[in-house]
Formats: C-alpha cells, structure tokens, sequence
C-alpha cells in the first residue's frame, strides 16, 4: 500500500512539473526564441531534478512492492521503469539525444503497461503510469524544437491532461462533494496545475485515514493472548495475538506497519477463518 501511495503523489508531481515547463516553452512567441534559448538550461536542470528524485523514489518501491504484490511480471514492469528513470537522467546530463531517443520506446512500451494494468481496474498503476507518461513527453521536448514539434508536444501534453482527467475522475467526483469545475477547465486549457496538487492531497488524505482490516486466516481456535493494545505502533512481522487451536498456541503477526485503532475481538472469543480481530490505520 505504501509503495502505491508514495508512487501516486510522485506521479501526480512530476506530471504538475511536467505540464508546467511546456507550458512556459509553448505559450512563447516567435519573438522570444532567443530568451527561450538562454532558459533551456534552467529549464533543463529543473526536469532533471525532478527526474533524479523519481529514480530514487522508484528504488525503494521496488523494494517495497516484493512483499505487496504477489505477480512478478508486474514487479519486473516497475523495476523497468526505475532503470529508465537512470538512463533518461545519465542521457540528459550527458547530452546524449541518440541515448535518449533510444530510450523513448522502453518508455513508450512501460506507459502502455501501465495504462494497461489501468485499464484492469488496478488504480495502483496510476502513479506509474503518471511518472512513464510525463518521462516520456519530457524526453520527447528534450529531443524535437520547432514550430512542427511544439505543435505535436503540445498534443501530447493536451492528451496527457485529458487522460489524466480521466484516470483521475474517482478522486474528483467521489472524494469531492462539490466537482472542482473551475480547476478542471483550467487544467485542461493549460493555464496552470493546481488540479493535480487538490487532487493528489485529497488521495494522501483519503489513504492516511483508511484503516486496514487485520483478518483471522487461520484454522478456528481461541484467543489465548493479545499482544497489543490500541493506540499501539506495530512493525510488519510483530505479534499481534496468540490463539490455541487444537493442538498448539498459534500467532497472528502484523501484515502492514502502522497503528493499532481498533481490536475486535477478547480473550477466549472463538476465531473463525476471515474474521476481522484487528484494524490498523497504516503509516
């Protein structure tokens, strides 16, 4: 759950830092070439930066999702889109365009992934789909200049919007009582990217308090022991209760990090496979 939260802000961020350097490259006119000549390494080092801190970010998901998410291809797909986020960083203190347009179709083939999974209706790929998509519209400016390729990047970037829109619409029509409409018809102008920090503050805020449920998966038996208390800081792997089954006293160990909010159940109760005995609001 972690990893997916923490990948869905990065996202929503590198896809705001994104939007907002083409849209002051592209909303300048032909007389102000020169000036946009003299900023391209301001602008440059700022995308870098933001493209360094996703590298790292990605580094420690992949760690993280080994023990979340039980498909290897899927951890494979994210450690891919890490590697690319090194290369396209090495590519661009470089100057390496030929380096960097070789690895716009990796990035091209990591976006379809995730847009895939997506479309699965596996909302943990939204995050990677944000950071795949915004490298790859990033390296494209990087590489192309002109009136021709200003005219496509700004395609681009308009789908990009309209998808993330689209991708988005559970947090903005179900999180919200009231559709942020204005925001919306800003965004999607290109006037600016206040919809993507409302957006992914109200997906932080909607996670941090979603509690998670600690379900009994073992044979049925008794509550012997419990081993913590509410308002109790867990680690994974810590024991939360003992239960005797038949023959022996058994463990419930903590599956996520985090907090101790409600306890369900009491010594002696009788434990049936599924129930719920804990809830943990994670961290």
């Amino acid at each position: 759950m972690f990893w997916q939260l923490e990948t869905l802000e990065r996202g929503y961020n590198l896809a705001a830092n994104v939007l907002s350097l083409l849209r002051g490259n592209l909303a300048e006119d032909k007389d102000a070439r020169e000036t946009s000549m003299r900023r391209a390494d301001e602008t440059n080092a700022a995308l870098l930066a933001s493209v360094a801190d996703m590298s790292d970010k990605l580094d420690g998901a992949v760690h993280s999702i080994v023990a979340q998410v039980t498909q290897k291809m899927e951890h494979d797909q994210l450690e891919k889109l890490g590697a690319l986020f090194k290369t396209v960083k090495l590519a661009m203190e470089l100057g390496q365009d030929a380096m960097l347009a070789s690895a716009m179709t990796d990035i091209s083939v990591q976006t379809e992934y995730a847009k895939s999974r997506l479309a699965e209706g596996k909302r943990d790929w939204l995050g990677p789909w944000m950071m795949s998509e915004a490298l790859r519209i990033a390296a494209l400016r990087t590489l192309v200049s002109g009136e021709k390729a200003n005219a496509i990047i700004s395609r681009e970037a308009l789908a990009f919007r309209t998808q993330i829109l689209d991708y988005s619409r559970h947090s903005l029509l179900e999180t919200f009582e009231k559709a942020p409409w204005l925001k919306i018809a800003q965004f999607v102008q290109g006037e600016n990217e206040d919809l993507l920090a409302l957006v992914t503050g109200e997906e932080v805020a909607a996670n941090e308090r979603a509690e998670v449920d600690v379900a009994f998966t073992g044979y049925s038996g008794r509550v012997h022991s419990i081993d913590v208390g509410v308002g109790a800081s867990v680690e994974v792997g810590d024991c939360l209760l003992q239960y005797k089954g038949t023959a022996m006293t058994y463990l419930v160990s903590a599956t996520v990090a985090g907090v101790i909010s409600q306890i369900m159940v009491e010594v002696g109760d009788k434990l049936e496979p599924g129930a719920i005995i804990m809830k943990i609001v994670p961290r």
